[in-house]
């Protein structure tokens, strides 16, 4: 039942805020009364209405009986809803997506949680960090690529030869672009899940506000993610900043090579890196990943390691 829980909270804010109070005041208020002349002493009192025979003391007794029996009802029903959201695993173990079990540790294994919605949020964490460790290892080997050619001897020609092949397996060997897609997709629909979830359970309004804030977030982030992973695959090759790399491979192969014009295609590699924010990206994912743990306290994710 939608509104369970919200009428479980109301309930017992008039409990607290109310019927506790009162019961509190009527005991100090019969304490001090003396015992001679009593009840009628207590109809005297300011609410000793409440407590006049007949009527008003029968509606008084319905009233705190209707409520604590709502309450009770409430709270069962609220037991059982909680009860019907958690998920039941299809299979057991680790998530079958290579992309997950590939995520350094972060993304091993789901762990257990309260909720259908903590799950959804869970999955939609480790989705979060598998796209970003795709993201570091195509950005890793272009900046190890061009760190290469920064300090290759250039009349070294095995050295020389090397780096071109290095270049043309990043480029067309396609490795990672297919773990970046699984992870892309994965999250497309862990997100949408996440976000019908967060739009349909009722919660305290802060941490409501905090989890809608959070999916929205990864919405943002998620079109420049998928941005990317369609830029990736180019008339020329496959990865980052194809372009320059083929320009640098086809440096590298001209004889003899120049390293004026090497150094110049390592310097427009790193533009291409900065310019695309491809490494502000990966460190927006990170703390992304963090605002979600913030935001879904059940989820249970090892957080990810902060970049320096």
């Amino acid at each position: 039942m939608r509104y369970t829980r919200t009428l479980l909270k109301v309930l017992g804010f008039v409990w607290v805020t109310l019927v506790l109070p009162f019961a509190l005041i009527s005991a100090q208020v019969i304490e001090q009364l003396p015992r001679k002349g009593f009840p009628q002493n207590l109809y005297d009192t300011t609410l000793g209405f409440l407590f006049l025979p007949g009527w008003p003391i029968f509606l008084t007794c319905s009233v705190l009986a209707l409520l604590l029996l709502a309450t009770i009802v409430t709270a069962i029903l609220a037991h059982r809803s909680k009860q019907d959201e958690t998920p039941t695993p299809t299979t057991p173990g680790p998530i079958t997506t290579n992309t997950i079990l590939n995520n350094q540790g972060a993304a091993s294994q789901t762990g257990e949680t309260g909720t259908a919605t903590a799950s959804v949020a869970e999955r939609t964490i480790r989705y979060l960090l598998a796209a970003r460790n795709c993201l570091e290892e195509l950005v890793r080997e272009v900046q190890d690529i061009a760190l290469d050619a920064s300090s290759i001897d250039l009349s070294d020609l095995d050295a020389v030869l090397q780096l071109h092949k290095r270049i043309e397996r990043y480029l067309y060997k396609d490795r990672i672009r297919l773990q970046f897609t699984d992870a892309v997709g994965g999250l497309q629909g862990s997100l949408k899940a996440l976000r019908d979830r967060t739009e349909s359970i009722e919660d305290w309004p802060r941490s409501q506000e905090n989890k809608k804030a959070a999916v929205e977030d990864a919405t943002k982030l998620l079109s420049e993610i998928v941005s990317i992973l369609d830029n990736l695959q180019g008339p020329i090759g496959s990865g980052l900043c194809c372009n320059e790399l083929y320009a640098l491979s086809e440096k590298l192969t001209e004889p003899p090579p120049i390293r004026s014009d090497i150094d110049a295609m390592v310097k427009q590699i790193h533009t291409c890196l900065t310019d695309y924010g491809y490494i502000d990206t990966r460190r927006r994912i990170v703390k992304l990943s963090e605002q979600f743990m913030d935001a879904f306290p059940d989820v249970k994710v090892t957080p990810p390691v902060p970049e320096v």
